[in-house]
């Protein structure tokens, strides 16, 4: 079972390489040299395979959620709105499926511990809160439900942008160091709730043209076996994001990945791939 889990395929969209072909060549060296594949899933309508592909929940099993997010709703982002059940069916992934409302990129697990943002409940506001959470518990088969606030400037409202996990009980948390004071201390006192501790990760986007861009954000990076992959920019912060990685995981290697054109639209390594 290790040896077929070290060698399963990193799935990225067929629209990757059409959209971003520099970056989807950089991360294609990247997985090969960490010694896995890299394959295209067929029939996609947008890149970010994370979030419309089914979510591994915490007794190993697949839950496909409602791909239906806030902010794909206006009508001109609709078509934008990949299905993935036929994916799934063509690759014969075996999968639950869930009428919540719920993208890939907002669920990380720590430990058996699955932590998402509070962006959960609006896009599944027709429901009660409370009964959110409880199937939430429920189909992805977790110990326990984190919720954290989603960071005001992220439309997406992903957790996987915020925070990498290291083990059971610790992150890599963004600093954050020009936002508000009360959206860092619910953040902090959520994580502290949970009996999680973070160490911080350098965080830079305010000089970027856009609230979109997402360079300078260094925690959707992507971890394969003994390798992770970090996105970077060409910035000072680079480095220091590189050694926050290695002193988390000193048995790993890290290796950064040139993530410019993926974040001029929000993204970054977790966001275009999937693992299974």
């Amino acid at each position: 079972m290790h040896k077929a889990q070290q060698q399963a395929p990193v799935y990225v969209a067929d629209t990757l390489v059409v959209r971003y072909p520099g970056a989807a060549r950089a991360l294609q060296a990247a997985v090969e040299a960490a010694g896995r594949v890299q394959l295209e899933l067929a029939g996609t309508r947008d890149v970010w395979v994370r979030d419309f592909m089914p979510v591994s929940t915490g007794d190993g099993s697949r839950v496909l959620f409602r791909y239906y997010p806030e902010y794909l709703r206006p009508a001109q982002w609709r078509a934008t709105i990949t299905d993935a059940a036929p994916i799934c069916q063509a690759l014969g992934v075996s999968v639950r499926t869930s009428d919540l409302v719920v993208d890939g990129g907002n669920v990380v697990w720590v430990g058996r511990r699955a932590v998402l943002t509070d962006r959960v409940f609006s896009d599944n506001a027709a429901l009660p809160a409370e009964q959110v959470r409880r199937r939430l518990l429920e189909e992805l088969r977790a110990e326990e439900l984190i919720i954290v606030p989603a960071h005001p400037q992220d439309f997406t409202g992903h957790v996987d942008g915020m925070l990498f996990p290291v083990d059971a009980q610790t992150v890599l948390l963004s600093a954050y160091p020009q936002e508000k004071p009360a959206f860092r201390e619910e953040l902090h006192q959520a994580l502290q709730r949970a009996g999680i501790a973070w160490q911080p990760l350098p965080y830079n986007p305010y000089a970027n043209p856009t609230f979109t861009d997402a360079a300078g954000e260094y925690a959707n990076a992507l971890r394969l076996n003994a390798t992770i992959l970090i996105p970077v920019f060409g910035r000072s912060e680079d480095e220091e994001a590189l050694r926050c990685y290695e002193r988390a995981f000193p048995h790993c290697s890290v290796q950064g990945v040139a993530a410019n054109e993926l974040a001029r639209d929000g993204g970054a390594l977790h966001c275009v791939t999937w693992t299974g």
